[in-house]
């Protein structure tokens, strides 16, 4: 395994503004990571780049520990390029437009992680929903904001940065034409909210879809009101307290065993896991009730966590649990 060599890496980029120097160390450095993994690229006989020898899901790891890291350094107007983000100029570093994967690498990435859904999702563990509801809202009531976060991971099925800083829950807007599948179920019978704020969307325009909730939209503004006054944060800021998040999520549902590991994924419970166990949930009140259309998971999963993309594949990640038997019986029953 490639060791990043993130100290020296930072140490160069730092004092570097002209955006041709920095594209060229962010390239040496990928050769770098490229060489260690022993990740190859093969060529076309027309003498272009087309594929990889190698995993590079492994490259994507490192790459992410790098990006990771670029986003901690302070920016100017001299090393950065800015974006128009909910009416504020945000700045991004130059580095981060050169240190990624190549397209045909990222091609390989995509079809690994389509070969592992594939194989996965037939093994998939089921869970008591109920609990793991029930849990998720006594954790809104802790005095912690790590709590909250994570009670709010499973309740609303949004990400830390969504819950923390750029996320906004309103009422559900019906005549919403991006719920093409699901605004029958939403208004008639489970709570909702039109959200608005989703990072990591394809397109740049942060366009509202309404989302099924678990909980009640009054007691979500409480609680998103209250993180908002007692652990603000800045727009573009990181959101705090990522390993806190992570420790209590494997603390509260993988150490009570409310919720399995899901088949051939991670060695321990993450929050990614609480929104695939949202979805879950999501999908069995949603096919269970008399407005669920005759679709696919991954197509409902795709519209209620807001994905852009033409294809299902981002969806599939979220493809990790089932509720059956008994279980599902409870739920049914929990939201009748």
């Amino acid at each position: 395994m490639a060791i990043a060599r993130l100290a020296e890496f930072l140490t160069k980029l730092q004092p570097l503004t002209d955006e041709q120097e920095i594209k060229i160390l962010c390239n040496h450095e990928l050769d770098y990571l490229r060489r260690e993994l022993n990740i190859k690229t093969l060529f076309s006989e027309a003498g272009y780049p087309k594929a990889v020898e190698g995993d590079a899901r492994r490259l994507k790891v490192q790459v992410s520990k790098y990006r990771k890291e670029i986003k901690t350094l302070a920016t100017n107007e001299k090393n950065s390029y800015s974006k128009i983000k909910n009416g504020e100029k945000i700045y991004f570093h130059k580095a981060l437009k050169y240190f990624n994967l190549e397209d045909y690498e990222k091609q390989d990435v995509t079809k690994r992680d389509r070969s592992r859904v594939t194989k996965d999702k037939t093994h998939r563990p089921s869970f008591n929903a109920v609990k793991v509801i029930e849990t998720s809202l006594s954790l809104l009531d802790s005095e912690s904001y790590i709590s909250k976060t994570l009670g709010l991971y499973l309740l609303t099925g949004r990400r830390h940065s969504e819950i923390l800083i750029t996320g906004n829950f309103e009422d559900a807007n019906f005549n919403n034409c991006q719920n093409e599948l699901t605004n029958q179920w939403l208004e008639n019978t489970i709570e909702s909210a039109l959200f608005t704020g989703q990072v990591k969307r394809k397109s740049q325009d942060d366009i509202g879809y309404n989302i099924p909730l678990l909980a009640p939209l009054d007691t979500i503004y409480e609680v998103i009101a209250w993180l908002r006054e007692y652990k603000p944060h800045q727009p573009g800021q990181r959101p705090k307290g990522s390993k806190e998040l992570g420790l209590k999520c494997r603390k509260v549902f993988e150490e009570t065993q409310l919720l399995p590991l899901p088949s051939g994924k991670n060695n321990y419970l993450n929050p990614h896991n609480l929104r695939s166990a949202y979805s879950a949930i999501c999908w069995q009140l949603y096919r269970h009730s008399k407005y669920g259309f005759r679709c696919t998971e991954d197509l409902f999963i795709k519209e209620i966590m807001g994905h852009t993309e033409d294809s299902t594949e981002s969806a599939q990640s979220y493809l990790d649990y089932e509720i059956s038997d008994v279980h599902l019986e409870q739920l049914l029953n929990y939201y009748a």
